[in-house]
């Protein structure tokens, strides 16, 4: 095992045009907490009703294998925690093909972020980005003066 707690990446796919290869037919990313975005969705079919859990759980530690992940509570309240964990492990193992403990602990700002925080995250980046475009624009200062108008900031959207 390696010396950081991450386990041995799996065989690498031999698919080259991943449009058409459901994700479980993928090799998975390494496992290891730079990945954890990544692992979330391609675990994220597989786990069924846990992918609302799954949404608020991050990684904190992978030691021994055992796969430690700290949880939004608040978040997940109604959840049944430890079906969904066991559907999580089973999903990981899966992938993985490893023997692989999962452990829940409680969420606090020093664990870093959840695929929940992170989507939430970049579209706050995004938004404050058109905005600022907007307000640079020439066209949409006039118009907004014109009609004595405020963005509403929940509204914005930055396009590709």
């Amino acid at each position: 095992m390696p010396h950081d707690g991450a386990l041995p990446e799996p065989p690498q796919a031999q698919h080259t045009n991943h449009d058409d290869v459901p994700d479980t037919e993928r090799a998975p990313p390494p496992l290891e907490r730079e990945s954890w975005f990544d692992i979330v969705a391609h675990i994220g079919k597989q786990v069924a009703a846990a992918q609302m859990l799954l949404q608020h759980l991050a990684w904190v530690s992978l030691e021994q294998h055992t796969l430690t992940l700290a949880v939004m509570s608040e978040k997940t309240k109604d959840a049944d925690n430890r079906e969904y964990i066991g559907r999580i492990a089973q999903a990981l193992q899966q992938a993985y093909g490893t023997d692989l403990r999962v452990c829940l602990t409680e969420w606090h700002d020093d664990c870093g972020e959840t695929p929940f925080l992170r989507r939430e995250r970049i579209l706050a980046e995004r938004r404050e980005t058109a905005r600022q475009l907007l307000e640079n624009d020439a066209a949409a200062r006039t118009i907004m003066h014109t009609f004595s108008a405020r963005w509403r900031t929940e509204s914005l959207c930055l396009r590709d």
